[in-house]
């Protein structure tokens, strides 16, 4: 523990399919027994919360994700605290500028212009508004992840990553497979 991180050190490196870039949104149990036993009694609600969960809530008081470097025989994870001169008594909120935030941030109030304009319908509008709100930095989407936040059909789904791709709200990423995306900043 340091004034300006907490680290955590972790013998072994990522597990199976995890990998730096996708550990948020990647479930892999190392030892599935003792991840079932968990989640039977209750410790853990689903399988693979932990770090999305650790995400959201240092997001929701302004700090950055946690940094995870991976060598030979240890997975070191920082997370970074407030500044020291940023810091405030209590449990106040942490005001900060965090790039991703901001263009998500912009992105939805670019939306509801279009929607104010008359240039985009109340309904996409509002689904482009609900996919953007759940967003995570550097989260790859596609159908399946817009079916699954507006529980939707595929077709609609579809529609709404072609409306999202035609306003530049969300760029194709390479070595993910076809039809995956991540919010353009």
């Amino acid at each position: 523990m340091f004034d300006d991180r907490l680290e955590v050190d972790s013998p072994g490196t990522f597990a199976g399919m995890v990998k730096k870039e996708n550990i948020r949104y990647t479930h892999f149990s190392r030892n599935p027994k003792i991840a079932a036993f968990l989640k039977d009694y209750g410790y853990v609600k689903e399988y693979g919360e932990g770090v999305d969960r650790m995400c959201r809530e240092l997001e929701a008081i302004g700090l950055p994700d946690p940094v995870f470097n991976n060598n030979t025989f240890i997975l070191k994870t920082t997370v970074m605290s407030a500044d020291r001169d940023q810091r405030i008594a209590g449990n106040a909120r942490i005001e900060t500028s965090i790039p991703w935030i901001d263009a998500k941030n912009a992105w939805i109030e670019h939306i509801k212009r279009l929607r104010a304009k008359g240039m985009m319908t109340a309904i996409t509008s509002s689904a482009i508004i609900s996919v953007l709100e759940d967003l995570r930095e550097n989260q790859v989407i596609g159908t399946q992840y817009v079916k699954k936040i507006l529980d939707c059909k595929e077709t609609k789904a579809l529609r709404i990553i072609t409306e999202m791709k035609k306003a530049g709200i969300i760029v194709a990423v390479t070595g993910q497979g076809k039809g995956r995306y991540i919010l353009s900043i």
